[in-house]
């Protein structure tokens, strides 16, 4: 029976910690845009509301990326392991 090669399972982990803490980071960034666009939304400041709206929609789009990538990772990391 061969055993995953430690480098890849290593590399693989490494990466997928990297975009762990990319995802959470990135949630800490929207939960923050988000208690921003309410305090405009508060006192109705519309051109603070929809550069903020721009901003929520870039992040959001960064954490669909951020999740693709660790379940990619996930599915690497499974399948270097289920060759050993």
């Amino acid at each position: 029976m061969s055993h995953p090669v430690p480098d890849e399972v290593s590399r693989i982990q490494a990466m997928l910690s990297e975009a762990n803490l990319t995802s959470a980071s990135l949630g800490q960034m929207y939960d923050s845009l988000m208690n921003l666009f309410n305090a405009a939304c508060v006192v109705n400041d519309t051109s603070g509301m929809e550069n903020l709206r721009e901003q929520i929609h870039g992040v959001i789009d960064n954490i669909l990326d951020s999740n693709a990538t660790i379940y990619m990772l996930t599915r690497q990391l499974m399948g270097a392991i289920g060759r050993g």
